[in-house]
């Protein structure tokens, strides 16, 4: 079982996304993909600004997967303007 957790520290909440290695691993694009919900979540409720805090895993949150993820983010959104990401 792999979980990728999101958590809000001006909300004190945390969103979990749980998924088992038969339906994918835990590479960049499967990282990104759970960010890029969360994210698309916080523009529908009209965030303007994000910053996230990771840890420097390259295989996971470092790399063009996520950084692209973010560009198109922001490309798209409605209401969000910013994605900074502090490691």
């Amino acid at each position: 079982m792999h979980n990728l957790t999101v958590f809000e520290l001006g909300r004190n909440v945390g969103t979990c996304y749980t998924w088992t290695e038969h339906e994918h691993l835990r590479g960049p694009k499967d990282i990104a993909t759970c960010v890029s919900k969360w994210l698309e979540s916080k523009d529908s409720q009209g965030i303007k600004e994000v910053v996230l805090f990771s840890d420097s895993t390259v295989s996971q949150n470092r790399n063009g997967s996520f950084s692209t993820m973010t560009i198109h983010t922001l490309q798209t959104a409605v209401n969000l303007k910013s994605i900074t990401h502090k490691v």
